[in-house]
C-alpha cells in the first residue's frame, strides 16, 4: 500500500487505510451488483447510510 500512496497527490488522511481486491459480484448481463458490495461493507455495523 505504500507505493500507492506514494503516486497520490492527496493527504495521508484522505488516503483509504486498505484496499480489498476481488471477483465482484454481477448480473447475467455483466453490470456489478453494487447493493451486495454495499450490504457486504455495512455488514456488522450499527447502521447503514444511504
Amino acid at each position: 500500500m505504500r507505493a500507492g500512496r506514494s503516486w497520490c497527490a492527496a493527504t495521508r488522511f484522505k488516503a483509504p487505510k486498505s484496499v480489498t481486491f476481488g471477483q465482484l459480484p454481477k448480473t447475467s448481463t455483466g453490470k456489478i451488483r453494487k447493493y451486495l458490495l454495499r450490504e457486504e461493507a455495512w455488514a456488522g455495523t450499527g447502521r447503514r447510510i444511504g
